[in-house]
């Protein structure tokens, strides 16, 4: 089964569902595509992707979609995330783009005088944060959660990170400002990341707090804990967080979620159904620990008896026993 939603290609003025309407950016559906899926998408749609003078597909129609502020058309915006994730991809991209449509991009002229890897004053921080105001364009990462960003960082790690290989402030200023720490010229997509990390201080501090230590330098073990905060879980948490979310993966009518309703959840089974991010990455940390959903199974019963079903009562009683301190 494929790892993508395909979205629907379209046709000029059609009119699909979200469109002309003022809903959320949704999550990203290629952040944890494969190649070849992400390869398929970009296909059904090249057309989006040509140059409207040569009729080639080139790095600049690319950029140029990449770089689009969210629209809540869904159509539209999925493919403003498809470009942005084959930018985040090096080899896919030149898959994709021929090599001799390949240019460096330009530097924005406003840019030009501030300082690449060097660390710079609050003002020229301040320039380098506030690229994109006044151009008309949305930075396309402004809207992200933290674990969506997160995610993003991790993604294009090697290219905000510093030649010590670690994310600091000097390094995403680097690339804000169009070159990256090891003399690369930085993309669209990777500029309006690091922009979208250097406006939220509070969640730099937050990631460079990872590790333990604050000393300036986001690892990326500080970035995966913020993306798959449910892998560093507790089982107790991880019991807790199901409780919580229990109506999440209940069908209609029903009062037990079986194990084929959070493998649903996590995508390993074909689905109807919408689950939520949060239930979606419970759902597969949960599956990473069949022991733990063997026991909440069991639970309440005095037997151990696994039937494939979860009830509150067991999610009750595991609690208890989970939140009991070890002899």
């Amino acid at each position: 089964m494929s790892s993508v939603n395909m979205p629907q290609t379209q046709a000029p003025g059609s009119n699909q569902f979200g469109q002309g309407t003022n809903s959320s950016q949704g999550s990203n559906p290629y952040v944890n595509a494969n190649k070849r899926d992400i390869g398929g998408v970009f296909n059904a749609n090249i057309d989006l992707f040509r140059d409207p003078d040569t009729g080639n597909v080139t790095q600049e129609q690319l950029r140029e979609i990449a770089n689009r502020p969210m629209t809540g058309r869904v159509a539209e915006d999925n493919m403003t995330m498809l470009a942005n994730e084959v930018l985040r991809r090096p080899e896919l991209n030149s898959k994709l783009v021929p090599k001799s449509e390949w240019e460096p991009p330009k530097a924005d002229e406003k840019n030009k005088d501030l300082p690449v890897g060097g660390k710079g004053d609050g003002l020229q921080r301040q320039r380098v944060e506030n690229s994109d105001k006044g151009t008309g364009q949305a930075n396309p990462f402004a809207g992200n959660s933290d674990a969506q960003l997160a995610d993003y960082a991790l993604a294009a790690f090697s290219s905000l990170a510093d030649k010590d290989g670690a994310i600091t402030h000097d390094s995403l200023t680097s690339v804000a400002s169009g070159e990256r720490s090891d003399g690369k010229p930085a993309s669209k997509a990777e500029i309006n990341l690091a922009n979208a990390l250097l406006e939220k201080g509070t969640f730099f501090n937050q990631l460079d707090k990872g590790d333990g230590t604050l000393d300036g330098r986001i690892t990326r073990d500080a970035l995966d804990k913020v993306s798959n905060p449910h892998d560093y879980m507790s089982e107790l948490q991880l019991v807790e967080n199901f409780d919580n979310l229990f109506s999440t993966f209940l069908r209609p009518d029903e009062r037990f979620v079986s194990t084929d309703d959070i493998r649903e959840a996590a995508g390993e089974r074909p689905t109807t159904r919408v689950f939520s991010d949060e239930a979606k990455a419970l759902a597969k940390a949960l599956l990473k620990h069949p022991d733990l959903i063997r026991r909440m199974d069991s639970a309440a019963t005095d037997d151990g008896k696994v039937d494939g079903l979860i009830g509150t009562s067991d999610l009750t009683n595991l609690k208890s026993s989970l939140s009991k301190p070890s002899e």
